[in-house]
């Protein structure tokens, strides 16, 4: 429907009703408009908490994939070398288990000289 056809159905509906059924009808409407405004606001929480959830979640596993990067960065340094290249927690590992293997060989490559 187009606004002018809204406006003539209003006109038409004013002209015909009578003035004690305009409170009533008054009433109704607001009535009306309080639902759709409480459903929305029902809906709208509804999605602000399966947002926050997520951002929740998100954000643990960032702390928890961090905490894991600070982890095996101090394990390289303790075994007395530097981390130079990607800062992703894939290749942190795999450049502590390449210095780990080279510690192993250089144990095994020692403990057969003595």
């Amino acid at each position: 429907m187009s606004l002018f056809e809204i406006l003539v159905i209003l006109i038409v509906s004013l002209l015909v009703m009578k003035s004690e059924d305009i409170p009533k009808i008054i009433k109704k409407i607001q009535e009306f408009k309080n639902f759709i405004t409480n459903t929305k606001q029902e809906i709208l929480s509804h999605f602000d908490q399966g947002v926050l959830t997520n951002k929740n979640s998100n954000n643990d596993l960032l702390e928890h994939e961090i905490d894991q990067v600070n982890f095996y960065l101090e394990k390289i340094s303790k075994l007395g070398s530097e981390y130079n290249g990607d800062y992703s927690l894939i290749s942190i590992k795999n450049h502590y288990r390449q210095l780990m293997n080279k510690k192993i060989a250089e144990e095994i490559k020692n403990s057969k000289q003595v």
